[in-house]
């Protein structure tokens, strides 16, 4: 039973439309090697010891952080209340949304949709807390960690309290590694977007399939520039899954970077990237300050291994 709820569990944590395969990539690893043949789960290596996320965080993937901090800490607590998106941000740029600011979060159709609504804070909680459970995960596939059935405030797992032994857990030596997710910083963005276009190049040119002719034809495929409303109702749906557009090199490629939505950054208050309501033909500025909470800023997260430093 154990083996089954964190092979759901895990398969949220990652990006989960590309990756039931991630669900298992520690059963290769030993405690010795662990951190240097293993790409943290649902990311794409972009060089050396730095990892992308494949697709921007979706909804389904922030629910599985509401329900955890739900069943942790309570709908009324703090952590909760301060980690849920501001939904009524679709009602906010036109009143013919207001039926996503019901549905789009929660709603099953739209559970691979990118996620939006949210701050630069909340998108660095999920970040950290993805860090702690896939360590979590990662030690249960070592045999080094049993899984705690009932976390409670006190006695949840974090990377923190697992390396200063603090009860219940205790530190095994031979472990100093952990992924560690955050927000890719403006340099991080920048190698990621000319890792992804020198891919793109090498398909297209090398173009024989349906798939990549299209790609040719429509590159860069973004979604952007959209007018969602017409005569008072959706005449074109803003955002689109995270799995749409050209996939180039297959399982190496990243998905949407120049469109869907503008993502947060690690440095305050930036955000990069085109959104769906900008034209990218027009628009001057590939990086925009994005203070206020909206609909169409969201994120994705890099990767990369840590060494914990006592």
């Amino acid at each position: 039973m154990i083996k089954r709820i964190y092979l759901f569990y895990f398969v949220l944590l990652g990006i989960t439309v590309f990756s039931l395969s991630n669900c298992i990539i520690f059963q290769r690893s030993t405690i010795a090697n662990y951190h240097e043949r293993e790409t943290p789960v649902g990311q794409t290596k972009i060089s050396e010891n730095l990892f992308c996320d494949k697709t921007e965080i979706t909804n389904f993937h922030y629910l599985e952080f509401l329900s955890w901090t739900n069943q942790v800490f309570g709908r009324e607590s703090v952590e909760y209340l301060q980690a849920l998106p501001i939904v009524s941000c679709w009602s906010e740029v036109d009143e013919c949304l207001a039926e996503l600011a019901k549905n789009y979060l929660r709603h099953p159709s739209y559970r691979d949709f990118p996620l939006v609504g949210i701050s630069q804070e909340q998108a660095r909680l999920y970040s950290r807390w993805r860090s702690d459970r896939v360590f979590e995960y990662q030690l249960i596939k070592l045999k080094l960690l049993d899984f705690n059935v009932t976390p409670t405030p006190e006695n949840h797992f974090t990377i923190e309290r697992y390396f200063t032994s603090t009860p219940p857990y205790k530190r095994d030596p031979r472990i100093k590694y952990y992924a560690e997710y955050s927000l890719p910083n403006k340099a991080e963005r920048e190698q990621i977007m000319a890792y992804n276009d020198s891919i793109t190049e090498v398909f297209l040119e090398n173009c024989k399939s349906k798939t990549c002719k299209a790609c040719q034809e429509n590159f860069p495929d973004t979604q952007s520039a959209i007018q969602p409303c017409k005569g008072g109702v959706i005449f074109s749906f803003p955002t689109r899954p995270v799995t749409s557009g050209c996939q180039t090199n297959g399982k190496n490629s990243i998905l949407e970077l120049r469109g869907n939505v503008a993502e947060w950054l690690h440095e305050d208050s930036l955000a990069a990237g085109y959104s769906w309501k900008d034209n990218y033909t027009v628009f001057p500025d590939y990086y925009v300050d994005q203070t206020p909470i909206n609909a169409w800023t969201g994120f994705r997260c890099v990767g990369r291994w840590k060494k914990w430093i006592d």
